[in-house]
């Protein structure tokens, strides 16, 4: 998804016209231009979210400006284009934003975690739990204030039970755990990890910039390990106390007499000696 937000030099559709940012002004105002007529004026940048919601705003996508019309600007890129997006998710992305709307009015310091929770703890259903408010606003604040930031990217899910890593990445993964499994040793998670990694570098070293690999994540690989059967791939060393309990048991010294060998004990015992008489 795009991250284009409301700065200077960003260009939009609007009622058949196009608008350039010119000033981007306290207040949450924008100076902006219609590049048609030259006119410059001043509108809120809530206005212009509004209007994103109702779909009447589209962005340009920088990608396209030298294929667009001379008459205005190019806003379709395939299913990235954000003009594009489907009705239900620009809802929830509108919906997202006026839950957070409140929290962001606020100073830093007045939207810790604890208001947070009584925030959530007062929206009526469906409403929205603390970590869902912290992660939309983390995200919206991260991108600039750009409302396109909160729709679902529902297009990255690959769905319960589904593989979610390209086929040449699994494929890297699948040889890493076979080469673990053909040799056993001692190795951890992060030992693995770091195997695969490798071998992802070695595959992007004789491959097209626009055609590397992506490394999988570390919970990823876990996943994978654990599906592969944990037992034969990861060994952890063992401690002094399992070394101890694995070790054989010494035949002790040979006595030819009685108390040829004394074994004293100084462990406390939980007893109490009373004397009958006194």
């Amino acid at each position: 998804m795009s991250r284009l937000r409301f700065a200077r030099g960003v260009r939009y559709l609007l009622g058949g016209e196009v608008y350039g940012v010119c000033w981007v002004l306290p207040g949450d105002r924008l100076v902006v231009e219609n590049l048609a007529s030259g006119t410059e004026i001043a509108i809120s940048q809530a206005d212009l979210r509004l209007a994103w919601a109702r779909g009447d705003l589209h962005f340009e996508v920088p990608e396209l400006r030298k294929r667009a019309p001379a008459e205005g600007i190019s806003t379709g890129r395939d299913d990235t284009d954000l003009a594009g997006t489907p009705t239900a998710l620009r809802a929830e992305a509108w919906r997202r934003y006026r839950l957070i709307l409140p929290l962001v009015e606020l100073v830093p310091w007045e939207r810790g975690r604890r208001v947070i929770e009584e925030y959530a703890a007062k929206l009526p259903p469906p409403g929205a739990t603390r970590a869902s408010l912290e992660r939309w606003l983390h995200t919206y604040l991260g991108s600039g204030r750009d409302i396109r930031s909160l729709v679902p990217a529902t297009n990255r899910r690959g769905g319960k039970g589904q593989i979610r890593l390209d086929g040449d990445v699994e494929r890297v993964v699948g040889q890493v755990l076979s080469a673990c499994a053909a040799q056993p040793g001692y190795r951890t998670i992060s030992d693995v990890y770091l195997m695969v990694l490798n071998r992802v570098a070695d595959e992007n070293h004789h491959r097209a910039p626009g055609e590397r690999l992506k490394p999988p994540g570390r919970n990823t690989v876990h996943r994978r390990i654990v599906a592969a059967g944990s037992d034969s791939i990861l060994r952890r060393r063992r401690s002094r106390a399992d070394k101890r309990a694995e070790a054989a048991v010494s035949e002790g010294p040979k006595l030819t007499h009685v108390l040829e060998r004394v074994e004293i004990d100084h462990t406390l015992l939980d007893l109490f000696l009373v004397d009958e008489e006194d």
